[in-house]
């Protein structure tokens, strides 16, 4: 479920709804009781995936068989 806040006291509680948001939780913040922003994590960057990271997974028959250039 996602905590509504007043803007008051998400002024005062800032860094915390920050490090709230950075384990994944939202923050409405709202004025007078109606809402008018929302604090939302950011999707992370996945890390690049480095050539030959799954080569154990796959048996020698499987590499030789997707190296093997294309015939006719």
């Amino acid at each position: 479920m996602v905590k509504q806040v007043d803007i008051a006291e998400a002024k005062t509680q800032f860094s915390d709804l920050v490090e709230k948001a950075e384990k994944g939780h939202s923050t409405i913040i709202a004025r007078n009781g109606l809402p008018v922003a929302k604090l939302v994590p950011l999707i992370a960057k996945r890390p690049k995936v480095k050539p030959g990271f799954a080569r154990d997974l796959l048996s020698d028959e499987q590499v030789e068989a997707l190296t093997r250039p294309w015939t006719e």
